[in-house]
């Protein structure tokens, strides 16, 4: 049985290859990826907590959840900050290691969400749909809210130093990783990826190092927004917005 884990991170930040990869060597079973949304396995405790603000209802319903399971992927800036140090106390207290998964260039990162957000590309294919219909005139994209754009920004900043204190407040140091370093360089990123399975326990230990099933799901990850970008109308206003150019 793999010991379990659960990844911290925000949105378009690459944790649903990882999570992927990392639930894929793992031996136990799963939440799976951002669990409280609405719509998924846990949603039903956030809309609950929402509505009631009930913590001792909120924490046995997640103690329940992890009981038997081993992994999760979860954007933190989607719940509330109190849920977030709930299912911190709750998984620390079940022995689940953390893993931070944060991007460096938080530019880049909300020039891809407001993409997806706009657009409804969250993923290669779909992302691969709007560049042929842009292409061929039959999709004209409109232009982003570059108020909600520098809001968006403003939350990510929030969000990360919130739960920088909760760690630090419950005297807990998680494994953090950066986008750069494992995707900038596949080749690099697959080694550094290879020494936190290894950290986790998971995986084959006899298998080659780095793993060729992480090489390769790290050169077939992302959908390469960039692409999308150059067909919306005000992109040099919403790129000097999230430089604070403008």
């Amino acid at each position: 049985m793999s010991a379990p884990f659960i990844i911290w991170t925000l949105q378009r930040t690459g944790g649903t290859t990882l999570a992927h990869l990392l639930i894929s060597l793992s031996q136990s079973p799963t939440l799976g990826h951002e669990p409280f949304n609405p719509d998924r396995r846990l949603g039903g405790l956030h809309k609950a907590f929402l509505e009631t603000r009930d913590e001792e209802a909120l924490r046995a319903g997640i103690r329940a959840a992890l009981a038997g399971a081993g992994s999760m992927k979860h954007c933190h800036e989607l719940v509330p900050p109190r849920l977030n140090e709930i299912l911190m106390e709750e998984t620390t207290a079940a022995g689940w290691t953390a893993v931070i998964l944060d991007r460096q260039n938080d530019s880049a990162r909300m020039l891809s969400l407001i993409t997806a957000q706009l657009t409804g590309a969250w993923g290669k294919a779909l992302a691969d749909q709007v560049v042929r219909d842009c292409e061929a005139g039959t999709r004209v994209l409109p232009p982003a809210d570059l108020e909600a754009a520098r809001r968006g920004l403003w939350n990510g900043w929030q969000r990360r130093r919130h739960l920088a204190a909760a760690f630090a407040d419950r005297g807990l140091q998680p494994e953090v990783v950066l986008f750069e370093e494992v995707y900038d360089d596949p080749d690099r990123g697959a080694e550094l990826v290879a020494d936190l399975i290894a950290r986790l326990g998971i995986g084959d230990p006899t298998a080659p190092r780095p793993d060729p099933r992480i090489l390769a799901a790290l050169k077939n990850s992302g959908q390469n927004s960039n692409r999308i970008l150059n067909y919306r109308p005000n992109i040099a206003e919403l790129r000097a917005a999230l430089e604070g150019r403008k």
